[in-house]
This record gives structure tokens, C-alpha cells and sequence, in this order.
């Protein structure tokens, strides 16, 4: 990556970093999203991210007499492509016939290779599906599929400051953790209505992958009863030394064979990528939901501009995460595992510093960085 010294005029103001070229505004974001958001998620510090910003303006003012500013989104998009394919040093997946053919976790053959390498770790790949454009990680050591669990998910993962696998420094992101969840908690309520399927009032909540439990303390706050499974016992006794609350330690599977409950709402934010088997883990929603109950789902979108931008430097291709989803794939898993789609979204920030805080094009195309869904029985 090149980090070379700065020319653009950056200032703060406001809450506000903002980046001007030539006296125009070509680039604005606030300093909780910057710091927070794109400098946490791309594994970069202040002046390497200003760095990317600043080619991206190089590339969108070479030979041309006008700003980024002016540019139209799809025009902003093939620049910011272009300009990080240079600063990250990013080129095409080669074509390797070994890695054609495999068989998957979902028993899909692969005939697409979506990237080679992720971030800095030359030795995976990510390959899969076109038809359902969908993609899971490989060991291009052995060749081995995402059929285990790479990662450990003890203290280190939340808390070893290493934002390239788990969550770098999980606590001392609780405060903006917890308003981030109190949000995802009202937009269930609302889509729930919106889409006629209101919640009762007293809501019986199951939070997979619960972690910390920040789900948890938005959903008591609303007065939902509530549960979670977790994984990682770490994480489950920082939840019930935080906020006091017991968590079932283990698979859904498991909690499903010990639990005879139903559950109104069942979320699975960012859990459906990290498991062996995310068919098995839709099956047990299936049984555990009441019938007219919901599936809120929250996963990375391997179809997303954010791909497009990044490659292999896509901010969510981590270890962790086995399985890379899409728009298609999701309709596919879900179909097999009895669940009927009952609202589809998908939602994007990392780049609204280049595009006015107004990421619609990316979402009304399915194009945004998560995919956000909620099902049926």
C-alpha cells in the first residue's frame, strides 16, 4: 500500500473529517464513522486512509477538468475501483482449474473464483457458485473447504486489538455497540409492522450468537423476554459479568434438543457466515420459531461494491467467516430450509464519505456491504 505523504487539505469540523481538493469538497465523513468505521474495518490508520482517499481524488481529477464531487454515482464507483485497485496493488483472480469443481459446504460445485487471498493472507481463496453467486473459504494448501471452524473464539478474538480477525477491542466498543442494537430492535418492530406481521407485546426473543449480550439489553429495554446461545464461553461470562444474564454455551442445535421453547423473534446478526453448517442452523430456527413468528438475519454480501471496490481486501473476507452470501444464495437457503422470505434489505456505510451520507444505489441493487432479512415460517 502506498501511504505517501498528503496534498489534499483535510480538515475537522464539526465531528466532521473532511477532505478538500483544489477548494472543493470531495470527501466527508464523521470522525466517529471514520475512526470507528472505515480506518476499524479496512485494518487502517488515519493517514493510510487519507492516503486511499487521496488517490481516489488523484484518479477522478487526472486529464479531466472536473472534482469526484461531480461525478455520477456509477462514475464514482468505476474511480473508487480503479483508485483502490492501484493503492492496494489488486488485480484479477488468476484462473486455477484446481480450485474448479470442489465440493462445498452446501454441496454446490465451485465454477467461480471470487478472490485469491484475503487481505494479507495469500494462502486462501474464496470460490463457489455463480448460479447462486455464492461463496465459501478455502485452504489453498490442501484444498480443503470451509467444512471447520478456523479461528478460536476465546478472549483474543474480542479483545486482542486485531480488527483483521474478530472484533479488536469488543468492550470498549459498548457504547456504540449498544446504540447500534437498540436500533436493530426498533427497525424489527417497524418492518414487523410495515410488512403486517406485528409482534405481540410481550416478545419471547432468541439472540444466536449472542456474544456480550448488547442484543439482549436493547430487547429488555423494549421488554422482550430474552435468551441467547453463544459459542464462546469468554464471551458468555463477560455477558453475565456486564449485564447478569445466563447464556446457553453451545450450538443451536444443542439448545435445541435441551429446549422445548418457541421464540416470536430470533435473530442471526452476523452468525450465519462463521458456522459449518448454516442449513442446519436455519432447520433448528425453523423448529424453534412460534408460527407466526420471525427470522431476522444480518450477513456479509459477497455481491457487494464493496467487493467490487476492495477484493480481496473486502473488509468482511476474515477467517472467521466460512461462507460469503448473496441476494440469490440467501433465497436458496432459505427455500431449503422451509423459511419464507418476508422482507429483503441490504445496507452499506463504509463508503458514504464519497457519496454524501445517500447510499440508495447500492441498497435499492442489493448491492449494500450486509444483507439484511427477515423470515417466516
Amino acid at each position: 500500500m502506498n501511504s505517501k505523504s498528503l496534498t489534499c487539505n483535510w480538515t475537522i469540523e464539526n465531528s466532521n473529517i473532511l477532505c478538500l481538493h483544489d477548494s472543493e469538497l470531495v470527501f466527508k465523513d464523521s470522525l466517529d464513522h471514520w475512526e470507528n468505521g472505515l480506518c476499524r474495518l479496512m485494518c487502517w490508520g488515519d493517514t493510510e486512509a487519507k492516503a486511499w482517499v487521496e488517490e481516489v481524488v488523484k484518479l477522478s481529477t487526472n486529464g479531466k477538468n472536473t472534482v469526484f464531487s461531480k461525478l455520477s454515482d456509477r462514475e464514482k464507483i468505476e474511480i473508487l475501483k480503479s483508485a483502490t485497485a492501484n493503492f492496494l496493488k489488486l488485480s484479477e483472480p488468476e484462473e486455477d482449474k484446481r480450485l474448479l469443481g470442489l465440493k462445498g459446504p452446501l454441496k454446490l460445485l465451485s465454477d467461480k473464483i471470487w478472490d485469491i487471498g484475503i487481505r494479507d493472507k495469500s494462502n486462501y481463496a474464496v470460490v463457489g457458485s455463480s448460479k447462486y453467486e455464492y461463496g465459501w473459504l478455502i485452504d489453498l494448501l490442501n484444498l480443503k473447504a470451509g467444512f471447520k471452524t478456523l479461528v478460536s473464539y476465546d478472549k483474543g478474538y474480542f479483545e486482542d486489538g486485531d480488527n483483521s480477525v474478530g472484533y479488536g477491542n469488543y468492550l470498549a466498543q459498548k457504547s456504540w455497540r449498544a446504540e447500534k442494537s437498540n436500533r436493530v430492535i426498533k427497525q424489527i418492530i417497524d418492518i414487523s409492522n410495515q410488512i403486517d406481521n406485528k409482534l405481540p407485546e410481550k416478545v419471547n426473543f432468541l439472540d444466536v450468537g449472542s456474544s456480550y449480550g448488547f442484543m439482549r439489553v436493547a430487547a429488555e429495554n423494549n421488554g422482550w423476554i430474552h435468551d441467547g446461545i453463544e459459542l464462546s464461553k469468554f464471551a458468555c461470562d463477560t455477558c453475565k459479568k456486564e449485564f447478569g444474564f445466563d447464556t446457553f454455551v453451545g450450538t443451536i442445535e444443542q439448545f435445541l434438543s435441551k429446549n422445548h421453547t418457541s421464540y416470536n423473534v430470533i435473530t442471526l446478526l452476523d452468525t450465519l457466515e462463521h458456522v459449518v453448517d448454516p442449513l442446519s442452523m436455519l432447520y433448528s430456527v425453523n423448529s424453534l420459531l412460534e408460527e407466526n413468528g420471525i427470522c431476522v438475519i444480518r450477513t456479509p454480501n459477497l455481491m457487494s461494491i464493496e467487493h467490487e471496490v476492495f477484493g480481496r481486501y473486502y473488509h468482511s473476507f476474515k477467517l472467521e467467516h466460512i461462507h460469503y452470501f448473496s441476494y440469490k444464495a440467501m433465497l436458496f437457503l432459505l427455500e431449503k430450509a422451509g423459511l419464507k422470505p418476508l422482507f429483503f434489505n441490504s445496507t452499506s456505510h463504509l463508503l458514504k464519505g464519497f457519496f454524501n451520507d445517500d447510499l440508495s444505489l447500492f441498497e435499492r441493487d442489493m448491492k449494500g456491504s450486509d444483507l439484511f432479512i427477515i423470515a417466516g415460517k
